[in-house]
């Protein structure tokens, strides 16, 4: 029931403008090492950071995530996540594990930022999340939620047929 609840919160919740500037490239690299953004696929991300003086800069897409002192509650009267810290290696597998309501899902919706933290900082490639844009953060990051009933195999398999 308390998951109904979230949902109905959240489709009376105010549409929330995204203010990140941060962008999600494709790129090459040059000779030098340079990164450069262009409009086909290369299999290579770069994320596009715009400056006021109108200059912009690139840096690879690696993937580290950090979260330092994150402490977070669905309303500003009741906190559920308190002082967490968190480091995650690019290709680093990572399972939360724990009993329903233990937070497991928050923390993979704070990585997305489908909701903001009240203290905190969360880095992804060294960036505050805030400054991405929401759709690119979504687009870079990747997430399994695993049924204990279904096998590994037939989760694979999901994973497979719906990339496609």
């Amino acid at each position: 029931m308390a998951g109904a609840d979230r949902v109905f919160n959240l489709l009376d919740a105010e549409v929330e403008t995204d203010e990140g500037y941060v962008e999600l490239v494709n790129a090459t690299e040059d000779a030098a090492g340079n990164l450069q953004e262009v409009e086909e696929t290369t299999g290579m991300w770069a994320w596009k950071h715009p400056h006021e003086d109108g200059t912009v800069t690139y840096h690879k897409q690696e993937g580290p995530v950090t979260f330092s002192d994150v402490t977070f509650g669905y309303n500003d009267d009741k906190m559920v996540l308190h002082d967490i810290n968190l480091f995650a290696e690019p290709g680093q597998k990572i399972a939360f594990v724990g009993s329903t309501g233990a937070g497991k899902t928050t923390i993979t919706n704070l990585i997305n930022r489908f909701y903001d933290i009240q203290e905190g900082k969360i880095h992804y490639d060294g960036i505050n999340i805030r400054k991405i844009k929401k759709a690119d953060l979504r687009r870079s990051l990747g997430r399994l939620y695993c049924k204990i009933r279904t096998s590994l195999q037939e989760r694979l398999w999901i994973i497979s047929v719906t990339d496609v």
